[in-house]
């Protein structure tokens, strides 16, 4: 079952927004990553980009994830 799986480095954000049932666009979008970023980076890709660790990115994408969760009907 692939439904809130712990955040790790190789995941993309569309494997996380489906994971976590948010919308991959407002993860992207509040990350605020550039339009080019590809479709297939990985979280350790993007915290590389971002100066994190992909741990750090991971505990802030899974807050984000819970947020958003608990505020859809």
């Amino acid at each position: 079952d692939h439904v809130q799986q712990p955040l790790e480095g190789w995941m993309t954000l569309g494997y996380v927004a489906r994971s976590w049932e948010v919308p991959r666009q407002s993860l992207h979008d509040w990350l605020h990553l550039p339009p080019d970023t590809p479709r297939r980076a990985t979280i350790r890709e993007i915290a590389d980009n971002m100066g994190l660790s992909p741990a750090d990115l991971g505990a802030r994408l899974l807050a984000k994830a819970n947020s958003l969760h608990g505020s859809q009907p």
